[in-house]
């Protein structure tokens, strides 16, 4: 059970910083919870993966598989124009194959 464990907390670390180098400080919401027009400027929604805190928890999240589609919709939302083949394949394999 020790060697699970330690290979399921190696795996959630890799996919968090894999998170945090494609979708980190590029999800962003205005007030009425609306695209943002300056990223600059708007707010994250409550998971994301701005730090390695929230992308640890995002992580986790997607991996115990309780709340994922909040997360697809928040980012499929806002990187709809320049990345979203690649966060349906990457949300898509995570869930599949490691859940």
């Amino acid at each position: 059970m020790g060697n699970f464990s330690i290979l399921v907390m190696l795996f959630i670390i890799i996919a968090s910083l894999l998170g945090m180098e494609f979708f980190a400080y590029k999800i962003r919401f205005d007030e009425q919870n609306k695209l943002a027009k300056n990223p600059e400027i708007g707010n994250s929604p409550r998971i994301n993966y701005d730090n390695l805190g929230n992308s640890f928890i995002a992580t986790f999240i997607l991996l115990s598989n309780e709340g994922w589609n909040q997360i697809l919709y928040d980012h499929l939302v806002q990187v709809i124009d320049n990345y979203v083949n690649f966060l349906i394949i990457f949300l898509t394999l995570f869930v599949l194959f490691f859940v």
